[in-house]
């Protein structure tokens, strides 16, 4: 099996995205035998498409869990569904208002991996984790609905899923943020992902 992790650059005025943070730390990894590759993912509506699409055509994955921050959330979430919208503006100031994300695709799409016990290992771990209907509108739904439609197009074997993270502690000390936002340790982030992976590979 190989499995490949997601993460995304910086955005938003933001010096690090805790999700690359997190993904880069299991490069070359090898879980229950199965082979980890690490990739980071742009945060711009125009290159999105080639570079998920790159890394699928270089690494040849069984598994694909992206992963992306949702500062102001806190916990762990795993994203049940993916839909078939977009909104927002990137880190090049391109915008969408109710975009379609695939023209040919459904609605929406569910995840494709044990989303219940990937939630309860995590917690089970110790770390508040929880599974959400809302992948929200912007690029991380954006890449999950396109992992999934390209699958589903292609009639390829690559299941796979979103995690939503939250700031990391670093993130929160910066005066222009308010102390209330919470936050959770890169660590415990790691941890939940190797839960994580230990449940798919298992």
């Amino acid at each position: 099996m190989k499995i490949l992790l997601t993460g995304y650059e910086p955005f938003g005025g933001e010096s690090i995205n805790p999700s690359w943070e997190a993904v880069k730390q299991f490069k070359g990894r090898i879980v229950n035998g199965a082979e980890i590759a690490v990739e980071e993912m742009p945060v711009v509506w125009n290159e999105i498409d080639e570079a998920y699409l790159k890394a699928i055509n270089k690494h040849q994955p069984d598994v694909m869990i992206c992963v992306g921050q949702a500062g102001g959330r806190n916990a762990i979430a795993i994203e049940r569904v993916a839909v078939n919208r977009a909104n927002g503006k990137d880190n090049k100031d391109v915008e969408k208002n109710e975009a379609v994300v695939k023209e040919d695709g459904a609605d929406a799409y569910l995840s494709t991996l044990p989303i219940s016990e990937m939630s309860k290992a995590v917690c089970e771990a110790g770390i508040p984790c929880y599974i959400s209907n809302t992948a929200g509108l912007y690029l991380c739904n954006y890449i999950f609905y396109s992992v999934r439609h390209y699958a589903e197009k292609n009639n390829v074997d690559l299941k796979s899923v979103f995690i939503h993270i939250p700031y990391i502690p670093e993130q929160i000390a910066v005066k222009a943020r308010p102390a209330k936002f919470p936050s959770m340790d890169l660590g415990l982030v790691v941890k939940a992902l190797e839960q994580m992976l230990e449940v798919i590979t298992k």
